[in-house]
């Protein structure tokens, strides 16, 4: 016989309730386990007279089955899974609407984390890797602003403006592309095998086409963003522009004459 699945499979709590999510189906949940778990399922199930409490059912009709199971398997002392960058956008909402100050916490420090490896990963250059954190950014931005955290939503701002514009365009990955179209149909080179950037014209022309697809989703989910949220990050990333300008000015100086600068 198959082991049960975890909140998945009725029949393994005496005090079981059904969470039911519409046609995305059920997740059968410990009412008592609940309870402790948040004050707004004690007030549901305890200390209320919710038709909940009375039926021992809960409809949840803002919310996908997936988070909410992911949310009780962060929660469950058998499983207690770790907050990362594949869950966090599942769980953190909902550690916020159920008042899970514990999981909340890990999902903010989780974002911030995030937001800190990126600065610190950091490089010259427009890349998949690159393009793949700054919407991984753009993300934790979303959702902080959702869930009105100014100090993340700050940093996130202060993060993106780090990165060049060409992110939020597709200017860059349209150059990327012409250069593979005629670097592989140019006449000079027709029968040999072609490199650019180290590698052969076939690997470049995917990866420039996965190169412009992920740049059209990054400038999507930038052009999502409130208009007053684009501003500031731009601003950020010309202030920093004038800043890099100034002190490159400043060491091409003192290298002219370093006596003279102080």
């Amino acid at each position: 016989m198959a082991k049960a699945k975890r909140f998945e499979d009725p029949g393994q709590n005496y005090d079981e309730i059904v969470v039911s999510f519409g046609k995305q189906g059920q997740l059968f949940v410990s009412k008592g386990f609940l309870i402790q778990t948040s004050p707004v399922f004690k007030a549901m199930f305890q200390d209320g007279n919710f038709r909940e409490s009375v039926e021992g059912k809960d409809n949840i009709q803002d919310c996908r089955r997936k988070s909410f199971l992911e949310f009780l398997i962060c929660l469950d002392p058998a499983t207690m899974k770790k907050v990362d960058n594949g869950n966090i956008f599942h769980v953190a909402e909902l550690s916020e609407k159920y008042q899970v100050h514990s999981l909340s916490s890990k999902c903010k420090a989780e974002m911030m984390q995030i937001l800190e490896s990126t600065i610190l990963n950091l490089k010259e250059g427009f890349d998949l890797a690159q393009l793949k954190n700054v919407i991984m950014c753009i993300k934790i931005l979303q959702l902080s602003i959702k869930l009105e955290n100014k100090k993340i939503t700050e940093r996130s701002i202060n993060v993106l403006g780090c990165f060049g514009s060409s992110y939020y365009t597709t200017q860059s990955a349209e150059k990327f592309e012409n250069l593979v179209h005629m670097a592989v149909k140019s006449p000079l080179l027709e029968g040999k095998p072609v490199f650019v950037n180290n590698m052969m014209s076939d690997d470049f022309s995917s990866e420039g086409s996965k190169l412009f697809k992920l740049q059209q989703r990054c400038k999507r989910c930038f052009e999502k963003l409130p208009a007053e949220i684009q501003n500031k990050i731009l601003l950020v990333r010309l202030r920093s522009s004038e800043d890099n300008v100034l002190r490159k000015e400043h060491l091409e100086e003192r290298a002219k004459d370093p006596e003279n600068i102080e």
